[in-house]
């Protein structure tokens, strides 16, 4: 019986007008029978047992041996195919075609899910015009510009993160080594103990689909071999390398074409390809090209055999990879021993990133000793590595990394005999342009011709739930983020489940607020007395009416004032031209939502330095003082920026109050806060206006938070919490002209929906720049997700925000910052 490969090829070949000489067909066919008795006498057409395994359990399937076979790391002899689909040759019959069958696949109320991964795909192999099949199926389904992978962008973490939703620390496989320091034990790639439950956290979809009665199958895929959660796939098999593709292919129809009650409904397979040959030769080389157009001959037969059973409507399949690829110079290597003494020290990583564990706990030193020795790295304690890469809660993670420039990558020491610096490597940061991968989709379940914004790999687990009809396990992921490549999503429950902030007024009573207005230390000495003429206008504009301050929402937080996941005491303070929300422990505002138009942010700014407090504020319970300010080494901060409203004395005024001010290094507040808030300026300009929400975190509990004086001014608990990081959000509409022309105030829901968002959270640093880059690397390197934003402060942003937009808008990461010009 042929393979479906040999169909493929054999349907492929055939001429256009169907005419095939009869003496080559019967020579043909006899030298089919020849070859086949004398096979039958010597013994060549032997057996090879595959490795496979059913419900956990020891089993074969027998299957013809491949007529090549793959050795290790070297290029598949896969057979190149034509592109084109097979023509059929036959003349049409006069007598009534008979329907055929409909498959057994077709008829469940769950489609399959096919999930293959392109091991090392990078986004941009896909416009080089050699992988015409993955083209077609991508034009006829869902693609995405491009998919972002996980840090580290490692094949074993990323693979692993595909199929269970969570980042690296949080499943535990955090590289393709790794020491865990409790099992006193090392993890890597070929390693006996490596299928071992213990190594392998989250639910990867396979066991979720079998927790939900489905079945299902692995050709291979990252943690397939090993029980979790005391499942496997119900049939897998131990990886092996000489694999030949094809083979993959046919026992995937094998699959399909089992009985309803054994036909898996979740499979996995797997390619090393183009993975190998890029690392091996560059991603540039003519060998990757060559096996992009191998890998999609596979995808091809896939297709293919697919339609020929009529199953084309009836599976789901997705395309992905784990990272991309880039090229490496032995001449741009950076050693740690030129710094520290390595003898002191566990080098548990090297090549795209370092990871350093030190033997004596003198992680600051070491840190001190590397940051800023070299122009080519940044290195961070694990803790304070940027948010966004969710890479600091996993023992196995070491104290120290260091991230190379791109094209850079680090060692131990100098060895001669490492040459593996020729040709090219992954992992990493995974902002890095050369680390995007793809992702593509088609199928009954999804929509066809649609391109769709770049996301992140932790995204793909719920999408495949959803296909499926399971529930998805916790994850990283926000369930809802793809329901839109989808033809018949399910609806996203209402996110937003908090609670609005108390809103505080100016006191009715008159004896309660002439002690709020006359108090000694209502007013800092800073103020010029001839500023504090502006103070009575300023308290008077605090006295909204009920249409004012829902003038001032529409304006200012179109899309709802931000709700508290948990309750908090808190006072929601309206102004006309922004709106913030105020802890009344911490004593610091936590956010600033207002509009910038193009025109606010080209006015001259103002130097009044007249702070005060809040009069809607309590004197002894609520609000911060001047006093607590003095002697610190602080510097007042402002949420929401004075620069931006010095167009109205008033306003101005108002941002003075000691309610919109945070306590600030000065070094970070005129080096990278100052530069985002010049960004956001020239980012009004250009786009015709913006939303901004500003605001001040703090990384710890509340009960450490409470009990650890160095988190307060001048170390005085209960005093002003001095934030741990500074956070932005800005949000404009694709299409510019909605602000410009219909203007925020007049128009409740502003941009039609259509929303871009960039959002960044800072460390609140003393240095202005302690990695020694330029302030653009260093915005760039802390831009984050709205939802990790909210995740740390509790906060939901857009409240009223329709959910379908929401997860789109705050599950995204960007990867790239506005245009300025």
């Amino acid at each position: 019986m042929f393979s479906e490969k040999a169909q493929f090829e054999e349907e492929s070949k055939k001429q256009p007008d169907g005419k095939i000489k009869r003496s080559y067909l019967i020579a043909g066919i006899i030298l089919i029978i020849v070859a086949f008795a004398i096979g039958l006498l010597i013994g060549i057409f032997t057996q090879r047992a595959a490795n496979s395994h059913s419900d956990g359990q020891d089993s074969t399937i027998t299957r013809t041996t491949s007529a090549t076979t793959k050795a290790p790391n070297t290029v598949p002899p896969v057979t190149r195919r034509p592109t084109r689909p097979p023509v059929i040759t036959s003349r049409p019959t006069t007598s009534k075609p008979t329907k055929p069958p409909i498959p057994g696949v077709c008829k469940g109320k769950v489609k399959p899910l096919l999930l293959v991964s392109l091991d090392g795909f990078r986004w941009n192999y896909f416009h080089r015009g050699y992988s015409p099949n993955i083209s077609k199926f991508a034009a006829e389904g869902v693609r995405a510009e491009y998919m972002q992978s996980s840090f580290p962008t490692k094949t074993f973490p990323n693979h692993y993160t595909i199929v269970t939703g969570l980042y690296p620390a949080y499943h535990g496989i955090i590289g393709n080594s790794f020491y865990d320091p409790v099992f006193k034990d090392q993890f890597y790639i070929g390693a006996k103990n490596s299928s071992q439950s213990r190594w392998w956290g989250g639910e990867p979809i396979w066991v979720t689909a079998r927790k939900h009665n489905l079945k299902s199958a692995s050709y291979f895929w990252v943690g397939s071999e090993s029980k979790i959660a005391g499942y496997q796939p119900n049939y897998w098999y131990t990886y092996s390398g000489r694999v030949p593709f094809m083979d993959r292919v046919d026992q995937f129809f094998k699959w399909m074409e089992m009985p309803d009650d054994e036909r898996p409904s979740m499979v996995t397979m797997y390619f090393d390809q183009p993975d190998t040959a890029g690392h091996r030769y560059g991603p540039d080389s003519a060998e990757v090209n060559e096996q992009i157009k191998i890998v999609d001959d596979v995808m091809g037969a896939i297709f293919y055999g697919l339609k020929k059973r009529g199953m084309q409507d009836c599976v789901n399949i997705i395309i992905t990879a784990d990272h991309g690829m880039r090229k490496t110079c032995c001449n741009r290597i950076l050693y740690f021993n030129k710094y520290i003494n390595t003898t002191e020290v566990y080098v548990r990583n090297s090549g795209p990133f370092g990871g350093i564990q030190t033997k004596e706990g003198n992680v600051d030193e070491v840190v001190e000793n590397l940051r800023c020795k070299n122009k080519h790295w940044k290195v961070f304690k694990k803790e304070d590595l940027p948010i966004r890469m969710h890479y600091y809660d996993n023992r196995r993670i070491p104290e120290i990394i260091v991230l190379p420039d791109e094209d850079w990558i680090v060692r131990q020491s100098y060895s001669p005999r490492y040459t593996f610096c020729h040709g090219a490597n992954h992992g990493w940061n995974n902002l890095d342009p050369d680390m995007r991968t793809i992702f593509i989709a088609g199928g009954p379940a999804f929509k066809s011709g649609v391109i769709i914004k770049p996301f992140l790999n932790i995204e793909i687990y719920n999408l495949m739930a959803t296909v499926l009809n399971i529930p998805p396990a916790k994850n990283n992921g926000t369930l809802g983020r793809l329901h839109h490549i989808l033809k018949n999503p399910p609806p996203i429950s209402k996110i937003s489940t908090g609670q609005p902030g108390k809103v505080c007024r100016v006191p009715q009573d008159s004896a309660i607020l002439a002690a709020r207005q006359n108090c000694s230390e209502c007013i800092c000495s800073s103020c010029h007395p001839s500023l504090r003429a502006n103070l009575t206008r300023s308290n008077e504009a605090l006295k909204m009416t009920a249409e004012q301050e829902k003038h001032s929402e529409q304006h200012n937080l179109p899309w709802g004032v931000p709700k508290y996941e948990n309750a908090m005491d808190t006072c929601t303070l309206y102004h006309k031209q922004y709106i913030s929300g105020y802890s009344n422990i911490y004593h610091i505002p936590l956010f600033a939502g207002y509009f910038l138009s193009d025109k606010e942010s080209t006015a001259s700014p103002n130097k009044d330095t007249c702070y005060h407090r809040d009069i809607r504020l309590d004197i002894a319970t609520q609000t911060s003082n001047c006093s607590n300010y003095v002697n610190s080494s602080y510097e007042k901060g402002h949420l929401m920026p004075k620069s931006d409203v010095s167009f109205d004395v008033v306003t101005q005024s108002n941002s003075n109050m000691l309610s919109n001010i945070v306590p600030l290094h000065a070094a970070f507040k005129t080096g990278p806060w100052n530069y985002l808030e010049m960004l956001i300026n020239k980012w009004s300009k250009k786009y015709g206006g913006i939303f901004v929400i500003s605001g001040a975190m703090i990384k710890a509990d509340h009960e450490t938070v409470m009990s650890d004086p160095s988190y307060w001014l001048n170390g005085e608990i209960g005093s002003v919490a001095i934030p741990t990081h500074l956070y932005k959000i800005v949000v404009k509409c694709q299409d510019s002209d909605q602000v410009a022309c219909n203007g925020s105030a007049s128009n409740h829901k502003p941009c039609g929906g259509k929303l871009e968002a960039l959002s960044f959270i800072l460390p609140h640093s003393k240095s202005a720049s302690p990695q020694c880059h330029s302030a653009v690397s260093q915005i760039f390197e802390h831009v984050s997700s709205i939802a990790d934003i909210e995740k740390l402060t509790g906060i939901d942003f857009f409240p009223e925000l329709p959910a379908e937009l929401q997860v789109q808008l705050e599950a995204q990461i960007p990867t790239e910052l506005w245009s300025i010009f």
